[in-house]
């Protein structure tokens, strides 16, 4: 739809949302090796891309370092709020390290969609505190939660600020719906690549990151803890 040397906007078609999305994830990565940063998105979706640390653990393993930001229809409520207004809205950060990039992929809700449809599915209730009935009140029980409930977020109001700007990036920079407004109602992605380069030597980056988890991993645990991811 759009397209700089720095940029792209991909109209997903209404194809299953992989399929645009691991465009984006390549033609950031060209962009970024080209020009040390690359920015894509992705609209006109409805289904999810899966998770987002697949992409941005890609983009690592090219030496460098990526974003990714997904938004869906509402079902998450917002600090303060029983409404469902946010999606899930899922953000991942990769950079590279040895053996493997280091991976953060999240979702902004208190449990991911998927964890809720897997508890519905096997006839069993969630842990309080994740989520509101259609009146807004709290329950335990999945079916209510997804239909015309909604799920708590996570980290109070902190994971609601967070998901906020998941929803703008991913929704208003990209061209997709947000909120339930827009009128195709189709889901928005942003990918970000950046080349390390831009600012310090990559593999003086790579190598620092590692010593960074090896000193992580080997502070002092807390009693049951058997490693500290």
């Amino acid at each position: 739809m759009k397209e700089t040397k720095l940029s792209a906007l991909l109209d997903g078609g209404m194809n299953f949302a992989m399929i645009p999305m691991t465009q984006a994830m390549h033609m950031a990565i060209a962009k970024a090796k080209e020009h040390g940063f690359g920015i894509t998105g992705t609209n006109n979706t409805k289904t999810s891309t899966g998770a987002q640390g697949y992409y941005t653990s890609r983009i690592a393993k090219e030496g460098l370092i990526g974003f990714s930001f997904a938004q869906v229809l509402p079902m998450v409520a917002a600090y303060g709020s029983s409404q469902a207004i946010y999606g899930t809205n899922p953000i991942s950060i990769a950079v590279p390290a040895d053996p493997e990039p280091i991976v953060l992929d999240m979702s902004t809700a208190a449990m991911a969609f998927y964890g809720f449809l897997q508890a519905k599915t096997a006839g069993k209730q969630v842990a309080p505190g994740l989520g509101y009935d259609k009146d807004g009140n709290p329950t335990t029980d999945p079916g209510s939660i997804l239909s015309g409930g909604a799920i708590k977020e996570f980290g109070g109001y902190k994971g609601s600020g967070l998901a906020f700007m998941i929803e703008a990036l991913a929704g208003p920079l990209v061209g997709a719906a947000f909120a339930s407004i827009g009128e195709r109602g189709d889901w928005g992605n942003l990918v970000m690549a950046i080349d390390p380069e831009l600012l310090v030597d990559r593999n003086e980056f790579k190598k620092h990151v590692s010593l960074l988890a090896q000193k992580v991993k080997a502070t002092r645990k807390l009693p049951g803890v058997k490693e500290v991811l």
